[in-house]
């Protein structure tokens, strides 16, 4: 799959990386992180990690990384760390293009925390590579910090003005857009993507799409929600601040309607409050006709999230991927992720969410295009070699069609 989806990159103009995903197990700890007080306590229960192999360093040395549209900040734990077990350390001696910039980061999350000396060194994910990025060499965190790193997707005024690795993607001449886009998979055995400098039709349902215009004045990808919905009947209309983070395995909702929520979902269920913050029920695997979709109006966009995206399945219970803000803010976090193909665009900005299509047509699709695109980066390869074009890049560096970045941006 990845070979056929790096491929369509190529065509398109657009990287698409398949992400992994690994369970998590349900941790507790007195972290916090800019929107809720570090004195809180919080819990989370089972779910998935998305993240992608990135290499850091000349010569690049593999780090799993972490991908968070709810913070800026990328770092690395150093070999040096006194932090959790993780399978990748970066040796920052072993790399020629390594800057140490004697400035020192404390970041904290929701949950967990990492802290460090403010670096720059090359970062690089598949095909496409950035000089000079910012990041933190990480000397400590927390024990339920599970990836080997993290990369920031928010905006730079999170990081003090550091360029973010999107930002220098596009001044590097990386991408042609400060574009990314997500898919999250339900399960560890599908595919999940992070499309680079645009998006990729090929994973949505049609054209059809809806739009959430952001206020990133605090960095954040925030909005406002308007009213949440249960099976059609309103719970809450009160307007309460927003943000969607891929680094929440929940949807986080302001206390004050938290519970009317909760009571909605789980009547005439056998339920049970666990981890103190999170509700499981009785249920079948993959049988979940008992519970009805979530709605979240955004603007005049209403957003639906079917039940299988805000459950998770496990020894015959649902754990109920819902848990109570420590503010009035909700954190829309990767159930939505699983609903929708969700494009960021810095520029505007804003973000579009498509219906996902994951069916076989799609899969031949990927196929087809494959083939097509194998059969020209053949033909470009033999071009380049007889007219001595000493470029290692120059035969896959397509833009992106300007015609259909302009109907994405419209």
């Amino acid at each position: 799959m990845f070979s056929v989806l790096l491929l369509i990159s190529i065509v398109s103009g657009l990287i698409s990386i398949p992400l992994k995903s690994k369970l998590r197990a349900p941790i507790q700890g007195n972290f916090g992180q800019s929107l809720i007080s570090q004195d809180s306590t919080v819990f989370d229960s089972y779910s998935l990690e998305y993240y992608a192999d990135f290499e850091l360093g000349t010569p690049g040395q593999k780090i799993a990384m972490f991908l968070d549209t709810g913070s800026t900040w990328t770092w690395a734990p150093s070999v040096n760390c006194d932090c959790h077990s993780s399978e990748n350390r970066f040796n920052s001696t072993l790399s020629s293009t390594f800057a140490d910039l004697n400035k020192t980061v404390e970041i904290y999350y929701e949950i967990g925390y990492a802290g460090g000396q403010l670096a720059t060194d090359k970062l690089s994910i598949g095909d496409l590579s950035t000089e000079n990025m910012a990041f933190v060499l990480v000397n400590k965190d927390s024990d339920d910090m599970e990836s080997d790193g993290l990369v920031g997707l928010a905006f730079s005024e999170l990081s003090d003005g550091y360029s973010t690795f999107i930002e220098n993607l596009v001044s590097q001449g990386e991408i042609d857009a400060p574009i990314f886009a997500f898919y999250f998979s339900d399960n560890e055995v599908e595919t999940s993507v992070l499309t680079l400098g645009g998006f990729d039709s090929t994973w949505t349902e049609g054209k059809t799409k809806q739009t959430i215009s952001i206020n990133k004045t605090d960095g954040y990808w925030g909005f406002n929600v308007d009213s949440v919905s249960y099976s059609g009947e309103i719970i809450s209309s009160e307007t309460h601040q927003s943000i969607l983070d891929t680094g929440t395995s929940a949807i986080c909702i302001p206390k004050n309607i938290y519970q009317n929520v909760i009571n909605s979902i789980t009547k005439g269920k056998n339920c049970v409050v666990i981890y103190d913050n999170s509700t499981s029920c009785e249920c079948v695997e993959g049988e979940y006709n008992d519970y009805e979709k979530l709605s979240i109006k955004i603007g005049q966009e209403e957003f639906l999230i079917n039940p299988k995206n805000y459950l998770f399945y496990e020894n015959g219970t649902c754990n109920i991927l819902l848990s109570e803000s420590s503010d009035e803010w909700w954190i829309i976090g990767q159930p939505i992720f699983r609903e929708y193909y969700t494009v960021h665009d810095m520029s505007v900005p804003k973000i579009d969410l498509y219906k996902v299509r994951l069916d076989s047509s799609n899969f031949l699709w990927y196929i087809a295009a494959g083939c097509a695109a194998a059969l020209i980066v053949i033909v470009i390869i033999v071009a380049t070699c007889m007219c001595g074009r000493k470029d290692p890049k120059a035969y896959h560096r397509l833009t992106v069609d300007d015609n259909a970045l302009r109907g994405h941006q419209a």
